[in-house]
């Protein structure tokens, strides 16, 4: 190892003196600091499983390659697709300072020097990649792996349907009420209302909300579905006998509920809380420190969705995750509603996404969660699906449940089933998963 370290001098060094001799007036400084600032693909190729056959040739540079300053690793966090070879990778780095690279051999602990032109196997293991200060007195490695999807959409997803009532639609939502399926869509200045009672095979629409955005404002409360629009909320416990009451708070969306909650924000991006499923309402709790100006833009957000789940620390809780989607990233709250007496008042509190976090949710136009098997999943407008452990704070990609088209919404029934729903300009598809 010491005899290689010399050479990375000798090399720097030159590297240093051919830059003096291009320019005498020039004065190199040389680091004894070195990272690895950029990590990208080349040109891959994608074949048929178990098979010589190319399906397609990808851009490597299309799959975002995150950098762990931290821990020194770098991946993928979308799976590449299913059959693309890892074998034979091309891999342009970018260092700090231009400090000189190495990967490490497969079967030895030698390095040998690495350039843009390297071809790299990943399929055996991860890779060592080592990158040297350019005064050569420090070196730091990462650990670069490549994460190929080992599971086929077809084996998940199933189509249940193709029909044109659920075509032309601009917007949709789908919800899971007992053993019913109801998707509403955005139509012109309208939201219509679908159902389904064999599992998504046939469709009947059911009826019209004369509100473009109702479509947005879709929550299940126990047993009962409500929706909103700008002069009513809307509450049906089966899909086609509707009950309403004036939305005399001027609410904007429903956006969530838990086992004995219901939330919405108002037009003036107020958070309100209903304790008897949309009857009475009431400001909620939000977190100190908040001026007024910063909560109406950090609860000034579009496609809000959120979800529920029983909060393990604590008896008889629950924790609420919401995600919305401003310009640029996504905002995202949480609550840990106790129901105690005992305990302090709830409060809604703000969980900022750093721009240094490799593992945040990226941000999506249509956006779809559901919680089950102790883990929370996100479902957007591309194919790929994103799950949390941590209850929201860190993602990761997840090539099981991979789209095989992208929808524009999905949910989880009572039995743990996941359904999809995609349109185009004439026809709308039904999707079953498999249960979780």
């Amino acid at each position: 190892m010491r005899k290689f370290q010399q050479v990375v001098c000798l090399f720097l060094a030159a590297c240093a003196l051919t830059s003096c001799l291009k320019d005498e007036t020039t004065e190199v400084t040389l680091s004894n600091d070195a990272a690895i600032t950029s990590f990208t693909l080349g040109t891959l190729t994608q074949y048929k499983p178990g098979t010589t056959e190319v399906v397609a040739t990808l851009t490597g540079s299309n799959y975002k390659m995150a950098i762990d300053q931290i821990g020194y690793r770098i991946f993928n966090r979308d799976s590449l697709p299913l059959g693309t070879s890892i074998k034979s990778v091309l891999c342009n780095v970018t260092t700090m300072n231009s400090g000189a690279v190495a990967l490490q051999n497969l079967n030895d602990s030698l390095f040998q020097w690495h350039t843009s032109s390297s071809y790299v196997d990943f399929s055996q293991k991860p890779r060592k990649f080592r990158v040297f200060a350019t005064d050569g007195s420090y070196y730091r490695d990462y650990i670069v792996t490549l994460n190929v999807s080992k599971a086929k959409s077809s084996d998940i997803w199933t189509q249940k349907c193709d029909t044109a009532l659920l075509g032309g639609f601009t917007n949709l939502n789908i919800a899971a009420l007992d053993s019913l399926l109801l998707v509403f869509g955005q139509k012109n200045d309208a939201t219509q209302l679908c159902m389904s009672k064999n599992k998504g095979l046939t469709w009947t629409k059911v009826r019209s909300f004369a509100d473009a955005k109702a479509w947005n404002s879709v929550v299940l409360k126990s047993d009962t579905l409500c929706t909103l629009t700008s002069n009513y909320l809307y509450f049906t416990t089966d899909g086609e006998r509707w009950d309403s009451i004036p939305n005399a708070q001027k609410l904007r969306q429903l956006v969530g509920a838990n086992s004995k909650e219901m939330f919405a924000l108002t037009t003036d991006s107020i958070m309100m809380i209903s304790m008897d499923t949309g009857k009475n309402w009431a400001t909620d709790n939000i977190e100190l420190g908040f001026s007024a100006d910063s909560l109406k833009h950090l609860l000034g957000f579009s496609n809000a969705r959120s979800v529920s789940f029983s909060y393990a620390p604590v008896h008889g809780a629950d924790y609420t995750l919401l995600v919305g989607a401003d310009k640029t990233k996504n905002v995202v709250w949480r609550k840990i509603s106790v129901y105690d007496e005992h305990h302090a008042s709830s409060k809604w509190v703000y969980i900022p996404v750093e721009d240094n976090n490799y593992y945040a949710l990226p941000r999506q136009n249509r956006l779809s969660m559901v919680y089950s098997d102790k883990k929370v999943f996100a479902f957007g407008d591309n194919t790929t699906v994103y799950q949390s452990t941590d209850q929201g704070i860190t993602w990761n990609s997840n090539s099981i449940y991979t789209l095989p088209t992208s929808m524009m919404a999905v949910t989880v029934d009572e039995n743990d089933i996941l359904w999809a729903v995609s349109s185009d300009g004439t026809t709308g598809k039904v999707w079953r998963g498999s249960r979780f």
